[in-house]
């Protein structure tokens, strides 16, 4: 599913869905399953529910966008690990349902919760 060059909004369905926000502050969900996540340029905001899987978010920028968590979710844990065997450090983010893998992010103090 891909966005314009607006702020779009972009939820996910059951199964592994590929979200592509596109230009402009995006608000993208995948909802269940593990999902390929891309914000785009712009300030994107990246909602996590209980219900998530094993997501990964390809392009999260630590200066502009955040992570939503949604109601009863926390972080449990989160390590540097090279998700996708490129060399290039990334982090991974334990949640109390699910996970997330913020590629070519190394630093969890980096990442802004909303």
């Amino acid at each position: 599913m891909f966005g314009s060059n607006a702020a779009d909004k972009l939820f996910g369905e059951q199964g592994a869905d590929r979200l592509d926000g596109g230009e402009g502050d995006d608000l993208l969900s995948g909802a269940e399953g593990d999902d390929l996540l891309t914000g785009g340029t712009g300030a994107d905001t990246f909602i996590f529910a209980k219900s998530g899987g094993a997501d990964a978010i390809a392009d999260f920028n630590v200066l502009e966008d955040q992570l939503l968590l949604g109601e009863g979710l926390s972080v449990k844990s989160h390590s540097i690990v090279d998700a996708n065997g490129d060399g290039v450090a990334d982090l991974s983010i334990g949640l109390s349902s699910g996970s997330v893998i913020l590629l070519g992010v190394s630093s969890f103090a980096d990442v802004h919760f909303g």
